[in-house]
């Protein structure tokens, strides 16, 4: 009998039990989410700065000076060499989205959740979506629980249980009746 009056109370505490669980889940999902977006925004603009500002020093003056010689005017050869370059790096902050974003994605999924497959920024979209709907079944869970357990220790229920009919004669013995 014991384990009936306790039953409400645990399933109570594992459904909280559960939805932090949930709850952490989603935590995991929207940080390595935002890491990753974070992560791969700075590198692909470090990337890109540092990539534009070497081919500029470097190839700018070989090429320059190579097409300068060969056009007989050095001024068109920089002009060349400086579309080339712009055009590279359009590309590059084009593509960036492709290039880096998604490869960080699974490397902080992974950190956080070993057994994870996802491998683009889309696929961590659908599994924080996911957590999210567990966690709102885990919500409903700890509701009806508690509403179980609401209705099971009210007074009239208890009274009527067996551990309180053991007490009623104690309480009427004690008033004199």
């Amino acid at each position: 009998m014991k384990q009936d009056i306790k039953a409400p109370a645990e399933k109570l505490v594992n459904e909280v039990k559960g939805y932090t669980d949930a709850q952490i889940d989603c935590l995991k999902l929207r940080t390595a989410k935002g890491l990753a977006q974070g992560t791969s925004a700075l590198v692909a603009t470090l990337l890109i700065f540092i990539l534009g500002s070497a081919l500029v020093l470097v190839l700018s003056f070989g090429c320059v000076m190579w097409l300068g010689e060969i056009l007989g005017s050095y001024a068109g050869a920089a002009f060349i060499v400086a579309g080339v370059l712009a055009l590279a790096v359009a590309i590059i902050a084009l593509a960036k989205k492709y290039l880096f974003k998604n490869s960080f994605v699974p490397m902080y999924v992974t950190a956080f959740f070993p057994e994870s497959k996802v491998k683009d920024i889309e696929g961590l979209d659908m599994e924080t979506m996911q957590a999210t709907v567990r966690v709102y079944k885990k919500e409903a869970d700890i509701t009806k629980a508690y509403m179980k357990a609401k209705d099971y220790y009210t007074p009239s229920r208890l009274l009527g249980n067996e551990l309180s009919g053991n007490i009623i004669p104690k309480i009427l013995k004690f008033l004199g009746k």
